[in-house]
């Protein structure tokens, strides 16, 4: 599983985005084995995977390097494709009312005995706090369409006599590593890779924007296929060495109230019965400021915020 993750951390750095395309991969698996068919492969190749089921293909993920000059892309960039198909008599609607948002292809898979369509949703790979928008565009397709995409699997899970099939005509190929990984991706359990696009407070409050800026529907729909533990990493951080006395003296000089709305402590302390208050740097050390009673200001946590934030 090792070289399979190595892949995948390279060719795909934010976390997210790996959880974005497993997450797809093993719903399709989980409603396959769910009809009760087990006629579900994934190949692994040089550029992504593919699931197959039953005779033929039923999702994609490929990551491809375009040059910026030929594209209206960065330059050297790599993008993101997944393909997944879909089936049902709502279909057609759906494609109508995403128009140019998606891109959609009518298919011809003769054991597959219904009408079906392939939808590609491409977005440009990041590895800094602010991702392609496109790629919000793409996750938002593959909720609208996943009841779509499941109705192609219990077409391909299906024999034209009715039966379910229980092997994959590419299970030769099956790569049973890619799909523990994409399994310990999406539970969570993953060696971490990198710190995500929201693993920066800055970072957090723009997806929090984000996200209230969205409809209750999608963020439901994301909240259903969302891990429910968070991922763990390790990171380096600065963090400065400072004098108790410039701490004690700010607090004796506030004598309980906050020296920014002038009200009292909030609370008494339970391990020492002293009043509440934290000590804030005027001007900030991580820029320079010094660690002196003058740089400092005794305020409760209301106020300790707003002198962050407001």
């Amino acid at each position: 599983m090792a070289e399979v993750a190595t892949m995948f951390n390279e060719v795909l750095p934010l976390r997210s985005d790996q959880h974005l395309v497993f997450s797809q991969l093993l719903d399709a698996v989980t409603f396959c084995e769910q009809l009760g068919s087990a006629a579900w492969s994934i190949t692994l190749h040089e550029t992504g995977f593919r699931l197959n089921v039953g005779q033929v293909e039923a999702m994609t993920w490929s990551c491809t390097r375009f040059d910026g000059n030929e594209t209206a892309v960065d330059q050297d960039a790599l993008l993101s494709d997944v393909r997944i198909l879909l089936a049902g008599a709502d279909c057609p609607g759906k494609i109508k009312d995403l128009g140019e948002e998606g891109h959609f292809d009518e298919l011809a898979y003769k054991s597959v005995g219904a009408q079906h369509w392939c939808y590609n949703g491409t977005f440009q790979v990041s590895t800094t706090a602010s991702p392609d928008p496109r790629r919000a565009v793409v996750a938002d397709h593959l909720v609208s369409l996943l009841d779509n995409h499941h109705q192609f699997l219990k077409l391909a899970c299906t024999t034209s006599s009715g039966k379910l099939r229980q092997k994959s005509n590419y299970s030769q190929h099956h790569c049973e590593s890619l799909y523990a990984y994409a399994c310990a991706v999406v539970n969570g359990t993953a060696e971490p890779n990198q710190p995500d696009a929201v693993d920066t407070e800055e970072a957090l409050l723009a997806a929090v924007a984000r996200s209230l800026a969205d409809s209750s529907e999608a963020r439901a729909a994301r909240l259903a296929v969302a891990p429910t533990l968070p991922e763990r990493y390790q990171t380096t951080t600065t963090a400065y060495r400072r004098n108790g006395d410039v701490i004690a003296e700010v607090l004796l000089r506030a004598a309980g109230h906050c020296e920014g709305c002038q009200k009292p402590a909030p609370f008494i302390r339970a391990y020492d019965a002293t009043p509440y208050l934290e000590v804030h740097h005027r001007v900030p050390l991580s820029v320079g400021g010094e660690d002196t009673v003058a740089n400092a200001v005794g305020l409760c946590p209301n106020c300790h915020r707003a002198a962050h934030y407001a």
